[in-house]
């Protein structure tokens, strides 16, 4: 049992001893890029640091756009359900009063057009009013190819 743990222990030294060595390797080509480059010049080894610390964020960013767009989309769906309800109750109470209003339809019309260059931006096809779609899942689907 005593030699177990004696090899055991030396095991642990010799990894603990190997570990001190690759920092000091680390130290020494850090050093040697540092004194090959300079400060103004680009670092190899500033890149590649700089590449992995970007390789690790980019997950958490791709998470944040991922919800960043979900929620824009939710914020189109329902102003475009909103606005199309609010416009038709306005239609209505107009039929019904028998007044007419002069119609502005310029807000109206720039609001479609940018909810139909959003759709487009995601291939969907041009769909107004009544019909329902899955618009979080195409753009999700959409986000996911791109990535």
């Amino acid at each position: 049992m005593t030699s177990l743990s004696h090899s055991a222990e030396s095991f642990i030294v010799g990894l603990e001893k190997a570990e001190a060595d690759l920092k000091a390797v680390a130290h020494r080509l850090e050093e040697g890029f540092e004194q090959q480059y300079g400060r103004h010049q680009v670092n190899p080894f500033d890149l590649f640091q700089r590449i992995r610390r970007l390789e690790r964020q980019l997950p958490d960013v791709q998470k944040e756009c991922r919800i960043v767009l979900t929620t824009k989309q939710e914020l189109i769906d329902s102003a475009k359900s909103q606005l199309i309800g609010n416009c038709k109750a306005l239609e209505s109470l107009e039929h019904k009063s028998g007044h007419l209003l002069p119609k502005n339809t310029d807000t109206f019309q720039a609001f479609m057009a940018a909810v139909a260059e959003w759709d487009s931006s995601l291939g969907l096809p041009q769909q107004i009013g009544t019909q329902e779609t899955n618009l979080n899942q195409a753009l999700l689907n959409s986000v996911l190819e791109v990535t």
